[in-house]
């Protein structure tokens, strides 16, 4: 037999195994969650009875004030996974964070790696991070505890890099793609943005074997870039319906009376779907031009989209208070775009701080009625569409939690980028 078939399997094994062991921990902590994700609904009564009883086991065994953190950290990871209406699971969240709040000081001092955990825990939940990012974040929070499995710990190192170096690579075509369109050359007014492209890729879907999904959904959104710029900073209103029109054709012909500009952008895009087109037939047998050139939709697709509107309508909404939220203070000193919180402030006549904190209370309900969707089983989407939206909305609140990462990147930004995507985790050595 090949020896590397023989090394991936094994590799493939021991994952499979620590995954196991992984999950039966948590388990403990995360019991009222996981029936929501595999799509049962247990009432919240019966999770907070769960969550009661578990600190009283915990007191009662005599377990030290670490050893209960650890566990009471994982309770606010549960109450975001609740759905609307759970208000049980509202108040053991409030309490919770208060109670880890007011205790920090003291946790710092006995153990300041757990502290390290309360923080990350209190600053945005599990549940609303991106997946990857985080799993390093764990990898490194991990290896400062003087209880870690190096063992466990050498191994979830290696398939780390060993994605990372997978995605690295992909992102290196995707480089080579972007120079050979030529558009952040001759197009000035447009974001250059392909490495954050690439990022919010793999936040959507990191495992190694979509390599071509993360590739099309790079283009994709880099298009989708182009052509908002486009819209928002560079046409008149008659270029602007030419190129609708020309759009709706999807013809080259009907590009004649288009300005060079808008002409290089039609060419973009219209190969880069030809050619995303083509790969699929190579590779699939399915001819999907036909479908990506109708402007309209079918009466069958519309009414299953009206049907479960919910599962696309509260990722937007996210998405939308998100951006705003990173925006906020720019969008008041002249920002000419209806945004959220001005208009919100001037509506109500509240200050940006209350207006603002009303627009993370609205993120919280539509997680929640988010939650309750993607949890269903009543839905024709397949569960990794299902999974694809739930970590794009994740990839949205990480590329938005201390600011505009994507249109005015920080440094904070850049450095979560380098983490995910260029530098590799050390190897830790006992």
């Amino acid at each position: 037999m090949n020896p590397r078939r023989i090394l991936h399997g094994g590799v493939q094994v021991l994952l499979g195994l620590c995954h196991t062991k992984l999950i039966k921990a948590h388990k403990q902590h995360l019991g009222g969650g996981i029936g929501e994700v595999s799509g049962t609904h247990p009432p919240a009564s019966s999770r907070l009875c769960f969550q009661v009883t578990k600190r009283r086991r915990t007191e009662e065994r005599g377990l030290g004030q670490q050893d209960y953190t650890r566990r009471i950290i994982s309770s606010p990871y549960t109450s975001y996974l609740g759905f609307e209406g759970e208000n049980i699971l509202d108040d053991a969240k409030s309490f919770i964070g208060i109670h880890l709040r007011h205790h920090l000081g003291k946790i710092n001092i006995i153990d300041p790696s757990l502290a390290e955990q309360v923080s990350h825990a209190l600053e945005l939940p599990l549940h609303r991070r991106m997946l990857r990012l985080e799993a390093r974040e764990y990898i490194e929070a991990y290896a400062r505890r003087v209880d870690a499995n190096h063992v466990l710990l050498e191994l979830a190192v290696l398939d780390f890099n060993m994605v990372q170096s997978t995605h690295l690579s992909e992102l290196q075509d995707m480089s080579r793609w972007w120079r050979y369109m030529g558009l952040a050359n001759k197009l000035s007014f447009i974001r250059d943005r392909i490495v954050e492209n690439f990022f919010c890729s793999v936040g959507m879907v990191f495992e190694p074997q979509f390599s071509n999904f993360r590739k099309g959904m790079t283009k994709l959104i880099a298009l989708i870039i182009i052509i908002d710029d486009v819209y928002d900073i560079y046409g008149s209103l008659k270029e602007l319906e030419q190129f609708t029109e020309a759009i709706e054709r999807w013809s080259m012909d009907a590009i004649e009376n288009l300005s060079d500009c808008l002409q290089l952008c039609f060419q973009a895009l219209y190969s880069t779907v030809n050619e995303m087109a083509y790969d699929n037939f190579k590779e699939q047998g399915v001819n999907t031009i036909s479908q990506l050139k109708k402007a309209n939709i079918t009466k069958q697709a519309l009414d299953c989209f009206d049907q479960h509107n919910d599962l696309f309508y509260h990722p937007s909404i996210i998405f939308r208070l998100c951006n705003d939220l990173a925006s906020s203070s720019a969008d008041l000193k002249g920002d000419i775009t209806a945004k959220s919180i001005p208009c919100y402030m001037n509506e109500t006549k509240l200050s940006e701080e209350l207006a603002c904190e009303q627009m993370r209370n609205l993120i919280d309900e539509t997680w929640k009625k988010m939650n309750k969707g993607l949890a269903s089983n009543n839905t024709p989407f397949s569960r990794p569409l299902m999974d694809i939206i739930l970590n794009l909305v994740r990839t949205i609140h990480c590329i938005y939690q201390y600011g505009d990462a994507y249109g005015a990147p920080d440094n904070k930004s850049k450095i979560r980028v380098l983490k995910l995507l260029f530098e590799p985790v050390s190897l830790i050595k006992e």
